[in-house]
């Protein structure tokens, strides 16, 4: 992690140890792989910050059996003055771009910066997720819980062993001493991962798993309504009641990775029978005819109805008993 003063300007801050941590992670859990087969490991690091505010931290990284995704929690209790942290994680790729989620699509923003507008945008709003990847292989970084982050190019240095890559920083907690001087004091928890060989589908299954964890112990309730992806990323993002009170059910779905799609619609038993339409975003029926629609055929069964997705297409679809 990095501690660094209250200056936009100064975004160099204190490097506390975190790219030498990660490397350990890697290596003790492939040494783990080797005399156990059992892929998995948990290292807890506690720190106490050394100045006279006692702020402290804990952080747990978590490598799970057969998983792409390295885990991070961290449990800190912040009582610092005119300070901004940030964790920093340094990988090795190189790219000049960064792919940001945002809702119903994706943004690129520059990690290498030519021009003045370049430069200003030395922190960028981060959703779920932001992919950084090379024309080979990427790797994403997951946001849990906060939504500032910065990403800068590594220089390489062959003498000092030193390869060249991308630093990506998550903002955690600031302590501003205007409007309010109380600004992020006390207790916080944060969560982030990082996702190897990352693809947009990999990056959304781990911002699911991280942001809207699956619920145990509660009853195995088939969903009303499901979608199969044939081809490409079709996102099923949430379903509800109809808002006219006619006890329809309404389904949001749309394409994530920018490219074309093919999807199946899939109901539970008691919708046996059931048709589907879809609608504008306000559930009525008065679709705009410049715009494209999913379903191609119009109202049909609704159990197998074929859907096609162009980028970023989203649609809303009624389901009638």
């Amino acid at each position: 992690m990095r501690r660094r003063t209250k200056d936009p300007r100064d975004r160099q801050g204190y490097n506390l140890g975190a790219r030498y941590l990660v490397f350990l992670i890697i290596t003790l859990g492939m040494f783990a792989y080797l005399l156990t087969g059992v892929f998995r490991l948990q290292v807890v690091e506690s720190e106490e910050y050394v100045n006279d505010a006692e702020s402290s931290r804990t952080t747990t990284i978590t490598l799970r059996p057969g998983s792409h995704t390295l885990d991070f929690h961290a449990d800190i209790d912040w009582h610092e003055r005119e300070r901004f942290l940030k964790v920093a994680l340094p990988l090795g790729i190189v790219a000049d771009q960064a792919t940001y989620d945002c809702q119903y699509g994706l943004v690129r923003r520059p990690i290498v910066k030519n021009t003045a507008s370049d430069e200003a945008k030395y922190e960028s709003s981060t959703n779920r997720f932001a992919i950084i990847g090379d024309a080979g292989y990427a790797a994403a970084v997951i946001n849990g819980s906060v939504y500032g982050s910065d990403a800068s190019p590594i220089a390489g240095n062959a003498a000092e062993g030193c390869d060249s890559g991308t630093m990506f920083r998550l903002s955690l907690l600031s302590a501003p001493t205007f409007p309010d001087p109380r600004t992020d004091i006390g207790s916080h928890e944060f969560d982030w991962s990082v996702v190897t060989d990352a693809t947009v589908d990999r990056a959304l299954g781990a911002a699911g798993v991280l942001n809207a964890p699956v619920l145990h112990d509660v009853p195995d309730i088939t969903p009303l309504a499901s979608i199969e992806s044939v081809n490409g990323t079709v996102v099923l993002d949430w379903m509800k009641l109809a808002d006219d009170g006619s006890g329809d059910l309404i389904v949001r779905a749309y394409e994530a990775a920018g490219g074309q799609a093919d999807a199946t619609l899939h109901i539970c038993p008691a919708l046996a029978g059931a048709s589907v339409h879809e609608t504008n975003v306000l559930e009525g029926d008065d679709l705009a005819a410049d715009l494209p629609v999913a379903l191609q055929d119009g109202r049909q069964n609704a159990e197998g109805a074929t859907l096609h997705f162009g980028p970023f297409q989203l649609a809303t679809l009624r389901i009638t008993r």
